[in-house]
């Protein structure tokens, strides 16, 4: 099931869709929460990536994403190709939640079909997504 106990995370923005976490301890891994029922649109997936190139250069470091696909109907075409504009300078990996059937097949699509400019895996759950994304920090 998708985390519905933020209490040990601070939110720290959204965007028309989401509303974005972070661990305190690990400001670098942001946790992108879609609001239930989500259907990730271009403009949706353009301001997603606004955001995270933002909260990065802010923090003066680059970040990664945990996504939780659960919350997700559907996603256009044109949001998958969104991606693709994410810096890899800026954000180093994305591990993707998919704790249902549907956002299994939304997951395996994004990665499958478009190809992710950075290291995107699929995780049954937010914790083994957060413990993959630390693995894959720059080394300072």
């Amino acid at each position: 099931m998708p985390i519905k106990d933020f209490s040990t995370y601070k939110e720290i923005g959204h965007t028309t869709n989401t509303v974005i976490y972070i661990a305190e301890l690990d400001p670098d891994v942001l946790i992108v929460v879609p609001r239930e029922g989500t259907m990730d649109t271009a403009k949706d997936a353009q301001e997603n990536v606004a955001f995270f190139h933002e909260y990065s250069r802010n923090l003066g470091r680059p970040t990664s994403s945990v996504v939780i696909m659960s919350n997700m109907l559907g996603q256009e075409p044109e949001a998958r190709r969104a991606y693709q504009e994410i810096d890899p300078k800026l954000v180093y990996a994305g591990g993707l939640v998919v704790e249902n059937a549907l956002s299994r097949a939304l997951g395996s699509f994004f990665v499958g079909l478009t190809r992710p400019v950075v290291p995107t895996k699929l995780f049954n759950s937010v914790e083994s997504a957060i413990e993959w994304v630390k693995t894959m920090r720059p080394k300072e």
